[in-house]
């Protein structure tokens, strides 16, 4: 009995050792905002409001603290009101927390009636951005979470001069993600970008559609630099066996070595210089290749070039490739 004490008494000491004091500050209209939900969700495939990894609810500063082991976390917000709830999402989703640090989060408020369901089997609507309806706004709509909301989506739309937006859909589950760009067009959201994601996670599709209304917020010049530490950077450049750089082409990370299916990140189109940049949100071991042009697992008149493995670790050091295509 005392070997069986013993041991419990270490493995909880071991637990509470790696356990990691973890902070959300919840923002709404530039100010805190107290008895906040907050949620933590392991990363997976889904999200279900029902089993959060932990929950916390925000005190007088805006604050919901966690103690939590290190891992790989979804951080959402919620706050239900008379007529509207508050909802937030965080924009680099999913977070490495590793180390103990505060995360912020801005919330946005939906009316009752911003998902109404339509005969059509089609997904309308408008974005707005501060009651302002945003023209060219990237609609993106995933089946699961599998490529964290990134990558190329499984339905893609910009929105019209009055921020509307109609994408033809079927019967299914989809996360809706919105964002206007300011700088490149992939990588993680940088200062200046508009950026939004749907609260009904997910968005079950059954007959018919959805005429919805959605909302998106800047994202600061200003950012917390605890979040640049969970986001590594992969640069290089491309260039042909001549010596001449290779422009336009992609550079992603995959799970496998025969580079199957959608990357699970993905570079900006090289420039006239060959350079690329990718930005990783997770360590471990990915399969390097350039490929001349997005999708899903290439095909036979697409150009594909495997270039070697490469490991991240929390320890990982920027470095800059050079890959020479044959």
């Amino acid at each position: 009995m005392k070997k069986i004490l013993k041991i419990f008494i270490f493995l909880l000491l071991t637990a509470h050792a790696y356990a990691i004091e973890f902070s959300v500050k919840t923002v709404y209209k530039e100010k805190t905002e107290d008895n906040v939900s907050v949620f933590l969700f392991n990363a997976e495939e889904t999200i279900d409001w029902k089993k959060p990894s932990a929950q916390s609810l925000t005190d007088s500063s805006g604050r919901a603290n966690f103690s939590v082991l290190e891992g790989r976390y979804y951080i959402l917000a919620k706050k239900d009101l008379k007529d509207s709830q508050l909802f937030g999402f965080y924009g680099l989703n999913p977070i490495n927390i590793r180390t103990d640090q505060t995360i912020s989060v801005t919330l946005l408020k939906y009316r009752e009636g911003f998902a109404k369901k339509i005969k059509q089997s089609r997904l309308e609507g408008t974005v707005y951005f501060e009651g302002e309806p945003v023209e060219n706004v990237a609609v993106y709509v995933y089946l699961d979470l599998s490529s964290e909301l990134k990558g190329p989506p499984y339905q893609y739309g910009l929105t019209d001069k009055k921020g509307y937006f109609s994408l033809d859909i079927e019967e299914g589950s989809y996360y809706l993600v919105f964002r206007k760009r300011s700088g490149s067009q992939f990588g993680p959201p940088v200062p200046g970008d508009l950026i939004g994601f749907f609260p009904i996670l997910p968005l079950r599709v059954e007959k018919g559609g959805y005429r919805i209304n959605a909302h998106i917020f800047q994202i600061p010049e200003k950012r917390d630099l605890s979040e640049n530490r969970n986001v590594f950077k992969v640069k290089g450049r491309i260039l042909f066996k001549d010596g001449k750089a290779a422009e336009g082409y992609y550079v992603g990370l995959y799970d496998n070595r025969e580079l199957l299916g959608k990357p699970i990140y993905v570079s900006n189109p090289t420039d006239s210089n060959g350079k690329f940049t990718i930005f990783v949100k997770q360590t471990g071991e990915f399969y390097l290749g350039v490929r001349s042009r997005l999708g899903d697992t290439p095909d036979s008149a697409e150009r594909v070039f495997y270039y070697d493995r490469i490991s991240i670790r929390n320890d990982y050091k920027e470095q800059f490739i050079e890959i020479r295509l044959d």
